[in-house]
């Protein structure tokens, strides 16, 4: 018989109170307690704050073009979502009718604004790029980005209608609350797609050199590596981006029991947030690379792929003026 442990060894649990007490006098419970939602719904809080966080850093510092505030509008309104939809179920049947409809507008109109957002951003950044030397790739990307926009919309009329509709016992108003899983598994898909077509067209434009530079220095070698290791990390983020999303989307249709709180969800959208705003990082960082002296500039597609217009606020100013007194001197 194993031997019992030493008395120093053990952990002593605090003097357990009553409910009332407790909630008078304490701040956390007095033993240490494992809960996996909310864990997933402090990352996935801690995620939406990161990417609002960078998007607006990178809005502050690169371009100021509405691309990076739009990003910061997605995440907002996924964070929205997020606390809306648990923070208010915790008194939900204490909480006036009136109240009630007021959340479930600001919480669709959040979901609605997210992900039509981010549908619109990631169809634009197709666009930006591939719209003259892929027309056919950016008219089915736009096909694509329209349906999202469409089904996201009807998914939102449909649940706030039945929300609204009297008549309870409807199928339609019963059912209400699963359209939005079918929205999720074709958001996720036309995500994969637009976002692999992306980084096939970065591959395109750059292809991983098959043999080491004859020279260690050279004009075209250093951007061509930079690239490559840009389409490579984002093969990975996109991996893992798309698997999230897609086991976050499948899981309630398959094992509905799983996670009934649908927190893998919102962790989901949280994740995908951050990567896209990583991977704008990382392609303001490429793109500013190549505009250096040496780095093959003209080939390249233009900055407003990443957001903006190519150039920091205030560039250009003064310059008109220099130039006209120059004329009048000269």
């Amino acid at each position: 018989m194993a031997s019992q442990w030493p008395a120093h060894w053990r952990i002593v649990p605090k003097p357990h109170f009553s409910p009332s007490t407790l909630a008078d006098r304490t701040l956390t419970e007095p033993f240490w307690t494992w809960s996996s939602s909310c864990f997933f719904f402090t990352l996935a809080v801690y995620l939406h704050l990161s990417s609002i966080a960078l998007a607006s850093q990178l809005w502050w510092t690169k371009t100021r073009g509405w691309y990076f505030l739009g990003m910061v509008i997605v995440a907002l309104s996924h964070l929205v979502d997020l606390m809306v939809t648990n923070i208010s179920s915790l008194e939900y049947a204490n909480t006036p009718r009136a109240t009630r409809r007021i959340l479930a507008v600001i919480d669709w109109l959040a979901i609605w604004v997210g992900f039509v957002g981010f549908a619109l951003l990631n169809w634009h950044r197709i666009r930006a790029m591939c719209r003259v030397s892929r027309p056919r790739l950016t008219c089915v990307v736009s096909v694509l980005a329209a349906t999202q926009v469409l089904f996201w919309t009807g998914v939102t009329a449909t649940v706030l209608t039945a929300f609204y509709w009297p008549d309870r016992s409807n199928p339609i108003v019963q059912s209400s609350t699963y359209y939005i899983f079918p929205a999720f598994f074709w958001d996720a898909f036309v995500n994969i797609f637009t976002s692999s077509a992306f980084i096939f067209h970065l591959y395109k434009l750059h292809p991983p050199p098959s043999r080491p530079p004859a020279r260690p220095v050279t004009l075209r070698w250093p951007c061509t590596s930079t690239c490559t290791r840009f389409c490579n990390r984002s093969q990975v983020l996109l991996l893992l981006e798309c698997s999230t999303m897609l086991i976050a989307a499948l899981l309630p249709l398959t094992i509905p029991d799983a996670d009934p709180l649908n927190v893998l969800i919102f962790f989901a959208e949280s994740f995908r947030s951050r990567v896209f705003c990583t991977f704008l990082r990382d392609l303001q960082t490429m793109l500013r690379q190549r505009r250096r002296p040496g780095g093959a500039a003209a080939a390249g597609p233009p900055a407003t792929a990443a957001g903006g217009n190519g150039r920091r606020p205030g560039a250009n100013r003064g310059r008109g003026t220099r130039v006209q007194e120059r004329g009048r001197h000269g």
